[in-house]
């Protein structure tokens, strides 16, 4: 889906006696938000059976928002090189697929920034804009965050205007964040309350170098969304849903490091389980796969005896538990 994007500025060029090396040519700016996602290769691999049907639809409807070549707004930033000074800032909303611009420059060297969908995400913001090398998306400096709301999208690259001729820019915006989700299959167990977060993704993103950064802990409260169960139509169908009843937990992020820790975990899932008798216990997923931006991870789960939280076969994640939580007694429990 391409979004064509151009501004108009009045051309400033004198007619006589006027170095023209100052002057410039229009610029059409040819947006793309190019969307790489493994959105639907992980749902059918993970979500395939029949009775993860409905968890599937669900968490498919819930991501259709975050994962999507829809852009709502547009932040456009040029900078002057090499002195790296803002030359032109235009924030629109377009909400459209497709919006025309025509921008106007003098003929120089510029550093070329630009956001897409920064409206409505309310634990991510832009800051330090007034130099290109400055500029970063910046996750809210809270211990514990909620789930973002918009898929961000981003792109960085240096134009060259000259004033010999008009010239078109096309321009890629690939996503910056991410997202997890947790499901569990809570068949045979009745809990109070079940709770996850998000450990070890990034804390912001520098814009004109696409670093993703990790300087500050960030834990991400995820959030449970609803899952329609299916139609009871025969005994043997009743009898297999109430036994495979799922919960599903998601969090949108920014993505995971490149490298593992010690423990080979990329990022965790901390799972706080409150029993009948008012206990937590707490299990610490440690997911052994990265979390790349545009892509959603789902780690598949089941409860067990005393509300630990096991994963699947076939899924490279290892657990830790502590029962009683807050008592702090950790215990190793076979999985």
């Amino acid at each position: 889906m391409t979004l064509a994007l151009c501004a108009t500025l009045a051309h400033s060029c004198k007619l006589i006696d006027d170095d023209l090396s100052n002057c410039g040519k229009d610029l059409q700016l040819q947006y793309q938000l190019s969307l790489q996602t493994n959105l639907e290769l992980e749902l059918n691999t993970v979500l395939s059976t029949e009775l993860d049907m409905p968890t599937h639809l669900a968490l498919n409807e819930r991501m259709s928002n975050i994962f999507t070549d829809h852009a709502h707004d547009i932040d456009i930033m040029f900078y002057k090189e090499p002195e790296d000074q803002m030359d032109l800032h235009k924030t629109d909303i377009i909400n459209s697929n497709q919006t025309t611009y025509t921008i106007f420059l003098p003929a120089r060297n510029y550093h070329h920034l630009s956001l897409a969908n920064l409206i409505g995400n309310t634990v991510v913001s832009v800051r330090d804009t007034a130099e290109s090398t400055g500029a970063k998306l910046q996750v809210l400096e809270q211990d514990t965050v909620v789930s973002q709301e918009t898929g961000l999208f981003a792109a960085s690259l240096p134009v060259e205007v000259t004033d010999t001729a008009d010239q078109v820019i096309e321009v890629k915006l690939r996503q910056v964040n991410s997202a997890v989700a947790l499901v569990i299959d809570t068949a045979g167990y009745n809990v109070k309350k079940i709770e996850a977060l998000i450990d070890g993704t990034a804390s912001g993103f520098m814009l004109r170098d696409s670093v993703f950064l990790f300087d500050r802990k960030i834990s991400v409260r995820t959030e449970q969304i609803d899952i329609l169960r299916p139609n009871k139509v025969a005994t043997r169908t009743e009898t297999e849903t109430v036994r495979h009843r799922q919960m599903c937990f998601t969090g949108v992020c920014m993505p995971s490091p490149d490298m593992p820790d010690n423990n080979g975990a990329y990022f965790t899932v901390r799972v706080y389980v409150t029993l009948l008798d008012g206990t937590i216990t707490e299990t610490i997923l440690h997911v052994r796969f990265p979390l790349p931006a545009g892509w959603l991870k789902i780690v598949k789960t089941r409860l067990q005896d005393n509300g630990v939280v096991a994963p699947d076969n076939g899924q490279d994640v290892g657990a830790s538990v502590t029962l009683d939580w807050k008592d702090g007694r950790e215990w190793d429990i076979p999985l």
